[in-house]
């Protein structure tokens, strides 16, 4: 039998947590850390405009201690132990697409529908975009080692 992991984020105004849990087992544990993982309910504009906990995203998101950088959304939070550390795949790096998701619910969603982060999330929008097609603009300029 295959066992399958179901993660759920929890959040609160003071942290954003998955939940996980393996079936078939009584296991289960929260990991409290900021990253994509854990703003996935903002990226994929699950979140009622008018829920405290847009704001709360949007304070991660925005503080360049965890995941804002001039470059675009982190994966994982700067101020995390393991941020840059070993197998680097998911511990820091820009995702293209992760932030392709943020700019799209701050642009349709949490910048376009009424709420109490609508100003916020239009500014966020902004300063993301150009972050992130500035920093295209400069990867696409720099030479390529191009292989034989």
């Amino acid at each position: 039998m295959t066992r399958m992991l179901v993660t759920t984020v929890c959040i609160n105004t003071t942290s954003l947590c998955t939940l996980t849990h393996y079936p078939g087992s009584d296991e289960s544990y929260h990991v409290c850390h900021k990253g994509y993982l854990s703003i996935f309910p903002l990226m994929l504009s699950l979140l009622s405009p008018t829920s405290p906990h847009v704001g709360a995203i949007l304070d991660i998101i925005c503080d360049p201690e965890h995941l804002w950088s001039p470059y675009g959304i982190r994966s994982l939070s700067a101020s995390h132990p393991e941020f840059g550390q070993g197998e680097n795949y998911w511990k820091g790096p820009i995702w293209i697409q992760m932030n392709y998701l943020v700019l799209s619910a701050l642009h349709k969603t949490y910048g376009a529908q009424e709420g109490p982060y609508q100003q916020r999330a239009r500014e966020v929008y902004a300063d993301l975009r150009k972050n992130v097609i500035d920093n295209v603009f400069k990867v696409s300029r720099t030479p390529k080692i191009l292989l034989p």
